[in-house]
């Protein structure tokens, strides 16, 4: 018998979760290369279970999105940085944004500021924290 939380996934091998109001993690997904492959992306926004689900597991949206590789799962930087591996940059300024995230070690320490610029920009738009 599946148990709440695998009711709730499908058969994709990897998902994004990331909150597809923010300017910013829509473009990271999109200027990234990470909608091309077997990726599934989640806005959610959209998906008020996932949101659940994730909370269940400790994974608060609003402090970052979720790359589920597999029975593996990434919060915050560690998915950010696990999404810049993957990534295919277009450009020169992608390529070294994906460069620079690449790192656990530059990825954990400009996550802060990351979330940051997105709060502001979530202000600046009227939009509100994610909500299950």
């Amino acid at each position: 018998m599946a148990s709440a939380d695998q009711e709730s996934r499908t058969d994709s091998d990897a998902r994004l979760i990331y909150d597809g109001q923010c300017p910013l993690c829509r473009s990271f997904v999109s200027r990234y290369g990470l909608s091309e492959g077997r990726l599934e992306l989640v806005d959610a926004r959209h998906h008020p279970e996932e949101v659940r689900r994730l909370e269940r597991l400790g994974c608060r949206l609003d402090e970052g999105m979720v790359l589920e590789l597999g029975d593996e799962r990434y919060h915050g930087d560690q998915a950010v940085r696990m999404a810049a591996l993957a990534g295919r940059g277009r450009g020169p300024l992608s390529r070294g944004m994906l460069w620079w995230l690449s790192s656990r070690r530059r990825a954990r320490l400009s996550y802060p500021l990351l979330k940051a610029v997105r709060r502001v920009m979530l202000k600046g738009l009227g939009v509100g924290p994610i909500r299950p």
